[in-house]
């Protein structure tokens, strides 16, 4: 029973996703059955195998991560014998931290700050000219850079989408390695 139970809100949560967007879309996302194809219709894509293979494909490499913060929280909740929702609920509350799941708003306000593939160079140089931090770079678990990084690059990078964010995210990479920073 907590397994089918699990499942079920795994599904939500990938609905949910959504929701901010479009209330309506994420309802429907509830229906698409795998967990890949309730966040790709969630998140408003047309989908597709190849989308589907991506997404799994960065579920994968998301999942298979050792012990980061957010799953020892769950971890922990879970050896005390909180129930389901408990035990999910510590996991997001963790993941929800600046320096955990968080960090993705600062890489959405890098690339909104970049705004284009062709400002990607400059806005890197402006940051490090104040001296501040390039979110999505130089984390200090791995200083020879993220190990699912280049997975998930390679998972975006192969839909051949022509989304201006991709391309500024993969402009900001190469600029970031082309800097006397170069991290990874």
């Amino acid at each position: 029973a907590e397994r089918a139970r699990a499942r079920v809100l795994i599904l939500r949560l990938a609905a949910l996703t959504g929701i901010a967007a479009d209330r309506a879309r994420a309802l429907e996302a509830l229906k698409a059955g795998s967990v890949a194809r309730t966040l790709l219709a969630a998140l408003g894509s047309r989908g597709g195998e190849k989308a589907e293979r991506a997404v799994n494909r960065a579920l994968v490499a998301s999942a298979d991560h050792e012990l980061n913060p957010s799953t020892f929280a769950v971890r922990i909740a879970a050896s005390t014998q909180a129930d389901l929702y408990a035990c999910v609920s510590a996991g997001l509350s963790t993941l929800s931290g600046p320096k955990h799941g968080g960090e993705c708003d600062r890489v959405e306000a890098l690339l909104h700050e970049s705004g284009s593939p062709s400002q990607a160079r400059s806005t890197i140089q402006e940051r490090a000219r104040r001296g501040e931090s390039i979110p999505g770079f130089g984390h200090s678990l791995y200083p020879q850079g993220d190990p699912r990084a280049l997975v998930l690059l390679e998972a975006a990078n192969g839909l051949g989408s022509r989304s201006a964010a991709l391309k500024t995210a993969l402009s900001l990479v190469e600029a970031m390695g082309n800097t006397e920073r170069g991290l990874p």
